[in-house]
């Protein structure tokens, strides 16, 4: 389905948990998107995975720390992610 566009290391949401024969699909993306579930938390770069309620979004990718439903990304690629992906862009996870 075309060649590979970005690729980059992420914070994952659980460890071992990310499925990685699924294609995703993006359905929404927000620049200044906040949480509504975990106390406002800035989620600067959002884009929505469809029916898995996961976001990509951009923070600080620290393999100690785990996030709520949500692959925080470098700023730079979380950036040129947001900037050109559009409504059902395939996204897929490789293990690393």
């Amino acid at each position: 389905w075309g060649d590979l566009f970005l690729a980059s290391y992420v914070s994952p949401w659980k460890w071992n948990s990310t499925p990685t024969d699924v294609i995703f699909y993006t359905e929404y993306k927000q620049a200044n998107k906040r949480s509504i579930k975990y106390d406002n938390a800035p989620m600067p770069y959002s884009i929505y995975l469809w029916h898995w309620g996961i976001f990509l979004h951009w923070g600080i990718v620290d393999w100690t720390k785990r996030s709520h439903w949500c692959f925080r990304l470098p700023y730079y690629f979380a950036q040129k992610l947001y900037l050109n992906v559009s409504w059902k862009t395939p996204v897929l996870f490789l293990p690393n």
